[in-house]
């Protein structure tokens, strides 16, 4: 028998200007005075499953199984006023954009300061602005025994079940300590090594020589994207290993 014994929510954004612009932007119609902004959804889910729970933190319990699965990327292009994006009209299309895209209402306003910060640096610049969503779910699954048959719960019983909690955890994330932070190593990417050719958290592929900051697990990220996620969460986006937290 299974039973949800916890579940955690995780959300983190980054806006950036990219360096390039988008393969076709340029050809879709819009003003003069508009800027382009393109959104990316990400979601990430997750399942552990344990044999019974060990609540003793000193002695922290190995997961059965686990089992993670990154859901196509979504993207949504949109042209507005620079008085828009420099929130000169309060932000009222942006925010509701970010309705549209199951943006909980208290995290409207860091994104919106933070997309007017990175407009205000583009100056003249068209190339669009980056706005990268990325929602975390993780559900801790207690059992009570094993199923020999069954060690590893199968994708799409995950799938069902993450569904069902993807809205409802409320969970408050815990940030890692500064001193884990601040010792994550760095390393210097190669193509063709077993690291992911992008950064799973802003979705931008790394380039050979760049320096990237590796977690204990291995996973590695830009310094600057993991050091934003670890400031609200202390597990790895990827593959939820735990950083000392606060």
């Amino acid at each position: 028998m299974s039973t949800i014994s916890d579940e955690s929510y995780d959300f983190l954004f980054r806006v950036f200007q990219s360096r390039q612009p988008t393969k076709n932007l340029s050809k879709t119609p819009h003003r003069l005075d508009e800027f382009p902004i393109e959104f990316r959804i990400c979601e990430l889910q997750g399942v552990e499953n344990f044999i019974g729970i060990n609540h003793d933190d000193d002695e922290p319990q190995q997961p059965l199984s686990f089992f993670h699965t990154k859901l196509p990327t979504m993207t949504r292009t949109v042209w507005l006023p620079k008085r828009e994006i420099l929130l000169q009209e309060r932000g009222f299309c942006l925010s509701s954009l970010l309705s549209d895209m199951d943006v909980s209402e208290e995290e409207h306003e860091p994104i919106l300061q933070e997309i007017a910060s990175v407009a205000r640096l583009a100056g003249t610049s068209r190339f669009p602005i980056i706005v990268v969503l990325l929602q975390a779910t993780l559900v801790v699954v207690e059992q009570s025994e094993v199923d020999e048959t069954h060690e590893v719960i199968e994708s799409h019983e995950d799938d069902q079940l993450l569904d069902m909690i993807m809205r409802e955890s409320e969970s408050k994330s815990i940030p890692a300590t500064k001193s884990s932070i601040e010792a994550l190593e760095k390393v210097r990417f190669q193509h063709g090594s077993e690291s992911a050719g992008e950064c799973m958290i802003c979705m931008q592929e790394f380039q050979t020589g760049l320096e990237l900051a590796c977690m204990p697990c291995s996973h590695v990220y830009h310094e600057e994207c993991i050091v934003q996620w670890l400031e609200t969460s202390h597990f790895c986006p990827l593959c939820r290993y735990t950083m000392p937290h606060m």
